[in-house]
């Protein structure tokens, strides 16, 4: 599917969804979400619904992968797979 006119930004998108794929790719660790990286942040940020984020900026590879993000939220709802879980903050509440 063509998301971007951009060949470069519809790459990225189209990779993030096949890394999405992954079980074990780069945007998972133990089964929760992975986001120590922007890119990665990005689509975390996409798939869990956000708006507005300082992670992804307009026009550049960080929407491209916030796309593929909710994308990939819509397709695993259609199928009716289980959301995949945010790692829990190690910060103490309060």
């Amino acid at each position: 599917m063509t998301k971007f006119k951009n060949t470069e930004l519809q790459r990225m998108y189209e990779t993030m969804l096949k890394v999405a794929a992954m079980p074990d790719g780069e945007l998972y660790h133990q089964g929760v979400q992975r986001s120590g990286a922007g890119h990665r942040a990005a689509f975390w940020d996409g798939y869990n619904g956000l708006k507005r984020t300082p992670h992804v900026i307009p026009g550049t590879y960080s929407a491209a992968c916030a796309a593929a993000g909710r994308d990939w939220r819509r397709q695993q709802d259609k199928a009716g797979a289980p959301v995949v879980p945010v790692k829990p903050s190690r910060m103490p509440p309060g």
